[in-house]
């Protein structure tokens, strides 16, 4: 008698997206020593989809293509590397920066650019097809959407979806791990333009000079990131000798002062190297900006916020940066108050505005930070309370400071509001052209000036070194010491230790100058002392 066997059962097949395999590999990378079994009820408790152990060692195996996917692909087929990568990524980057400004597109004007950027980068025996296209739209994630009437009804349905999407990814990670940058403009040089007066005054062309400062910050507020700061220059001639601006910001040079993808992508590994030793997996929040162009990185994940919600759900945005303008702008005005009082210019170079710019941000209060994390709500504990919290405003200490420095300068009057609003507009990156896109994509290095400006070249000629060369060794180190240490000492000590300085150099130009006569008497007493070791025997022949 023969029995029947029922043959197994097919195990059904099971579509997982990037994501999940991209959320599988991290998994791991957080828990060295998890076994498979533990993957998979991780995966079916998170996602709902059941896999087997086979499958987990697949992704597993390519573990560094999984983790450097986009947050934006969720395609389930396979990803095949275009023909053309390089002309994909240059026509990417210029359709991200088109849309940033608002600019409608549709396929023949994307066809039409992509044979521009393919002349430039040389793209020879190529169709720009219209499968191609649909191919490029796919990998990106690109479709054609209906510009609604009601422009702000949908923003703020597009507000309340980002929400809602960042507090689901948010959810894997503890606050101190969530991490936001920005960028901003800052014309360090700029003064007040008001003051009282018998007659009317005539006015001054204002200081245009800029710097691009980009500030990171978790959502607890404690820590805040090393700023970094962007500069025409690479060595004013204020920084001397001795001054080092590495430690005081991530100093980086472009000739326009701008904000490149190639300037954040260094910052990004030097975030990451410094995660990866501390053990840590973060988070790092950031708007679309064309100069934002990530690499693949193991401890920091780089999600966008989405498109045109960045005024509404970025923490920076919401008062921060705000924040630390106030900060800086209270010992600019300082700075103007001492030198009224000591009729004496201290000008407002580039190493000093480095300097007010680590005091300023490390003025900015924890709680600001808490709080205009909090008004964004797009942390997994918001509540519906939040919801219905008053606006985050600048910090009013720090305004009345700068209005209390302006009175006892210039008496009981109002600073004008276009001081301290007057950089808050300031883009921070340059719309790109043809030619830039083909640099990014090609790696090349940004055309840096080597060149100074006259009132800030780097000396070329050797120090004067005076016979009291000790004491003024002392002084650069107490100056240095004082630089890095300004949460204790202020700028007034500074200076006090550069015009100490200064009149040291004013002594050793007093003193007896050497004669060519004093020279001439060492040599005679350096022939005789020769002559009379030749009478002795003591020199060979």
């Amino acid at each position: 008698m023969s029995v029947c066997s029922t043959p197994p059962r097919k195990r059904a097949r099971v579509e997982i997206t990037p994501q999940i395999k991209k959320e599988i590999c991290q998994f791991k990378q957080s828990k060295p020593n998890i076994t498979q079994n533990e993957i998979i009820t991780f995966v079916r408790e998170k996602f709902c989809v059941k896999i087997g152990r086979s499958t987990i060692s697949d992704i597993l195996k390519e573990s560094s293509k999984w983790i450097a996917v986009s947050s934006s692909d969720t395609s389930t087929s396979r990803s095949r590397k275009p023909h053309q990568e390089e002309l994909e990524n240059a026509l990417f980057l210029w359709f991200s920066d088109v849309r940033k400004r608002n600019i409608m597109l549709n396929d023949e004007l994307l066809k039409t650019q992509a044979k521009v950027l393919g002349d430039k980068l040389g793209v020879e025996d190529f169709s720009y097809s219209t499968g191609w296209l649909y191919r490029f739209k796919l990998r990106h994630g690109i479709k054609m959407h209906k510009v609604h009437g009601e422009s702000a009804s949908v923003s703020l349905e597009l507000v309340k979806e980002g929400r809602e999407s960042l507090q689901e990814v948010l959810l894997e990670y503890n606050p101190c791990d969530i991490f936001n940058c920005d960028e901003t403009g800052l014309l360090y040089k700029i003064e007040p333009n008001s003051t009282l007066s018998t007659v009317p005054v005539s006015g001054k062309k204002q200081a245009k000079d800029r710097l691009t400062v980009m500030l990171t910050c978790n959502a607890t507020g404690t820590e805040k990131l090393k700023p970094l700061v962007i500069h025409k220059y690479n060595t004013p001639r204020c920084f001397g000798r001795s001054f080092d601006p590495t430690s005081v910001c991530h100093w980086y040079v472009n000739k326009k002062a701008w904000m490149t993808s190639l300037i954040f992508k260094a910052w990004l590994l030097i975030l990451d190297r410094q995660m990866r030793l501390e053990r840590r997996h973060v988070i790092l929040l950031l708007d679309n900006a064309p100069s934002h162009a990530t690499v693949d990185t193991t401890n920091v994940k780089c999600h966008f916020l989405p498109p045109n919600t960045t005024v509404h759900i970025q923490p920076l945005d919401a008062g921060i940066i705000k924040n630390f303008k106030l900060y800086y702008k209270k010992q600019q005005m300082k700075l103007h108050l001492d030198n009224v009082e000591a009729e004496e210019i201290q000008p407002l170079d580039v190493k000093r505005a480095l300097l007010f710019i680590r005091a300023a941000w490390n003025e900015v209060k924890q709680d600001t930070i808490i709080n205009c994390w909090r008004h964004t709500r797009i942390l997994p504990d918001a509540t519906a309370t939040m919801a219905t919290a008053e606006p985050v405003i600048a910090d009013l200490e720090a305004i009345n400071a700068i209005n209390a420095t302006f009175n006892t300068m210039y008496g009981d009057t109002a600073l004008s509001e276009g001081f301290l609003t007057a950089d808050d507009d300031i883009p921070c990156e340059e719309e790109l052209t043809n030619d830039t896109i083909v640099d990014i994509v090609r790696g090349q290095p940004d055309d840096v000036n080597t060149d100074n400006t006259e009132d800030e070249a780097d000396d070329s000629e050797d120090p004067i070194i005076p016979p009291a060369a000790t004491i003024k060794a002392h002084l650069t180190q107490l100056a240095c010491f004082v630089e890095h240490h300004l949460d204790v000492f202020s700028i007034t000590d500074l200076d006090f230790i550069t015009k100490m300085q200064g009149t040291l150099r004013n002594v050793s130009k007093c003193e007896k100058q050497k004669t060519l006569k004093d020279y001439f008497k060492k040599m005679k007493q350096v022939v005789k002392t020769v002559a009379l070791a030749f009478t002795r025997g003591n020199v060979c022949r």
